[in-house]
């Protein structure tokens, strides 16, 4: 039980580092595109549209953050720590990771549309599908932009 905590706790860590720095170009994506979904799809108006997928990426941006960095980092004291002085993973897919990072951004957005879909009137099924939809997508647009960026 406690190496699967640890494994997951270094997992989250490592996806954390990834997702502030190239997985960064994940959120401006992910809101364009939720953003014209939420649009077309739910026809809701561009200014409801707009605030309801800044919400939602606001709000997982800083429970992602607040978790990794208040519980992992200070309270647990869990560091990143590369086996050796430049070292480089060869094995790391960066397709994986990127989508890692995509799917936890989306885990939290349906969270936050679960805690006000009754509040705001939205059809959560179609709304979570709509939020896997964008930050999918949104990953893959960041990791086909990758090579070039590097």
């Amino acid at each position: 039980m406690i190496e699967w905590l640890f494994t997951s706790a270094h997992f989250l860590l490592s996806e954390w580092i990834w997702s502030v720095t190239w997985g960064v170009y994940i959120i401006p994506f992910s809101i364009a595109i939720l953003f014209f979904l939420l649009k077309w799809v739910e026809q809701f108006n561009a200014i409801r549209s707009l605030l309801i997928t800044l919400a939602a990426h606001l709000f997982s941006i800083l429970i992602f953050a607040g978790f990794v960095i208040g519980i992992l980092i200070f309270i647990v004291r869990l560091e990143y720590v590369p086996p050796q002085e430049g070292y480089y993973q060869e094995g790391c897919n960066s397709l994986n990771v990127t989508l890692y990072v995509g799917l936890i951004y989306a885990f939290l957005q349906a969270l936050f549309f679960l805690l006000i879909h009754r509040r705001f009137g939205l059809h959560l099924l179609r709304v979570i599908a709509l939020v896997l939809v964008s930050n999918s997508l949104a990953a893959l647009m960041v990791y086909l932009l990758l090579p070039k960026m590097l």
